[in-house]
């Protein structure tokens, strides 16, 4: 397959580096197979980054299973306002789980792009790899996904009614 990427605008220069780490050892452990535990990821996020997963509550949790089992299924399976935000395990699960290869962070490119190869089609897709760059507090403007190129646009996902209104487009759910 051809190589894809994730176009980015920098939004956090402060940050930029430590992207620049997660995506080496991302790379590393993709690359061998060897995938680190949660733990040894956690350590590559400062609590800011750590803030752009959800971690819903029991309520919220049975606040979400209530809206999506009173939704029809053919609504629930392609709105994504009906689905939470990633929460750090789904989120290292797609990235360990997903058949591609990530090269590099290029920083010599403008914009930046986050370089990855799919090994098979469909592959889980790169949203896993967009979330990655948000959470470094970086601005995805687009995606070729080895389908073509297109701008990237935030989707909006569910928020407990608690939060509902309060949701800053350009951070996580809790910045």
């Amino acid at each position: 397959m051809n190589t894809a990427f994730v176009e980015i605008r920098v939004r956090r220069p402060e940050k930029l580096a430590a992207l620049a780490r997660f995506v080496e050892r991302l790379s590393e452990a993709k690359d061998s197979a060897n995938f680190p535990t949660d733990a040894e990821w956690k350590a590559y996020f400062d609590s800011s980054s750590l803030a752009y997963f959800e971690n819903l509550s029991p309520e919220e949790l049975k606040e979400w299973e209530a809206e999506w089992k009173a939704t029809p299924v053919e609504r629930r399976l392609r709105d994504l306002s009906l689905w939470p935000h990633w929460d750090f395990g789904s989120f290292l699960d797609a990235l360990k789980n997903g058949e591609f290869l990530v090269s590099t962070l290029d920083v010599t490119a403008s914009p930046l792009k986050l370089v990855f190869e799919p090994l098979a089609f469909p592959y889980g897709g790169a949203d896993c790899l967009i979330a990655a760059t948000e959470a470094f507090g970086q601005e995805v403007i687009g995606v070729d996904d080895g389908t073509g190129y297109r701008p990237y646009v935030k989707l909006p996902r569910w928020q407990p009614k608690s939060r509902r209104g309060q949701d800053n487009q350009d951070a996580g759910p809790h910045s």
